[in-house]
């Protein structure tokens, strides 16, 4: 039962880590590490998650580069955990699209606005800045959530 357990967690996580832009073997790589109890090799995660070693060594990259997992070396060989939780990486992506994809918009707008021909188009650029606005203080309020560790249901 713990092992049907804990692939329908693998699951769960995988699929939220999806949404969250981890897609495909990173997401499924990702989970396997965050679940661990211990630091895995390849092999191990390989085993965990049905992806090709080759497969897990090219996301074992790319994850590493997002500074979500980290690589170190026990007893001859190396091994990988998870860098960060799932609540830190959701709070790396928030705040990425903030500095990505919020403020660059932001800084676009309030650039196009005082060059705005007629009435009509300032107000549209005004009420978009102010939405923008609104966006980013959501997102950053979202990244500073505190999120109490809980126990799991029935455990």
């Amino acid at each position: 039962m713990a092992a049907l357990e804990l692939s329908s967690d693998r699951e769960l996580l995988s699929g939220l880590l999806q949404r969250l832009g981890l897609q495909g073997a990173s997401g499924r790589i990702y989970s396997a590490l965050t679940l661990a109890s211990r630091p895995l090799t390849m092999k191990e995660i390989s085993r965990r998650t049905g992806d090709s070693i080759s497969s897990v060594s090219t996301h074992l990259g790319s994850l590493a580069r997002l500074k979500v997992v980290r690589r170190f070396r026990k007893g001859g060989v190396f091994v990988h955990e998870a860098a960060v939780d799932a609540v830190e990486f959701f709070r790396q992506q928030v705040r990425n699209a903030i500095l990505t994809e919020v403020e660059p918009l932001e800084r676009e707008v309030s650039r196009q606005l005082p060059r705005a021909r007629s009435k009509a188009r300032q107000r549209e650029l005004r009420s978009l800045l102010n939405q923008i606005h609104r966006t980013k203080r959501y997102l950053l309020a979202i990244a500073e959530i505190s999120v109490p560790m809980s126990g799991r249901a029935g455990a």
